[in-house]
């Protein structure tokens, strides 16, 4: 599945210590994760991979290492999708894996024709395709010359990313 480590901007979320004596106020800044930041980030990532999604992530998490949370998107399809999103320290650097793989067809289709030797033409619905779990399939057309097929894509293995294909016809 897809990881991606980044830094999102810190914001400080002022946080009031009061003392018994009224005198003695002071502000202690907290920093926390910039969540509207994290958002636009993540949705830069998924609309880079075909996926147009709305993002929310939670407001105000403190910075602590090892903390682990969830971002929800949905593509403008309605997919839905989840991002667990983990502090790797306490200073905002955060690693995010998304509960789905993208499998770029263009990979798969200079695989095809590597293997294969063909001019043939494929056309997939985009370029990156979401899958989610083994077994999920995702289907191109081929176009050979003037026969018709369908270039099937299955997910092998959705951590490391591994897909089979095959050709059939009609």
């Amino acid at each position: 599945m897809p990881t991606n480590r980044d830094r999102p901007v810190a914001r400080a979320a002022a946080l009031l210590a009061i003392g018994l004596l009224a005198v003695g106020c002071k502000a202690k800044a907290q920093a926390t994760i910039d969540g509207a930041d994290l958002e636009q980030r993540l949705i830069k990532e998924l609309t880079d991979h075909d996926f147009p999604a709305k993002v929310t992530c939670p407001r105000d998490r403190a910075f602590k290492r090892g903390d682990v949370f969830t971002c929800n998107a949905t593509g403008t399809d309605g997919t839905p999708l989840a991002i667990t999103v983990t502090q790797e320290d306490g200073d905002g650097a955060v690693a995010w894996q998304m509960s789905a793989t993208f499998i770029d067809s263009n990979r798969v289709i200079d695989e095809v024709k590597a293997k294969l030797g063909s001019s043939d033409t494929y056309t997939c619905p985009k370029r990156w395709l979401l899958m989610k779990q083994k077994g999920d399939i995702a289907t191109c057309d081929v176009h050979q010359g003037a026969a018709r097929g369908k270039l099937v894509i299955t997910l092998q293995d959705a951590e490391a990313g591994s897909f089979s294909w095959e050709i059939k016809p009609g």
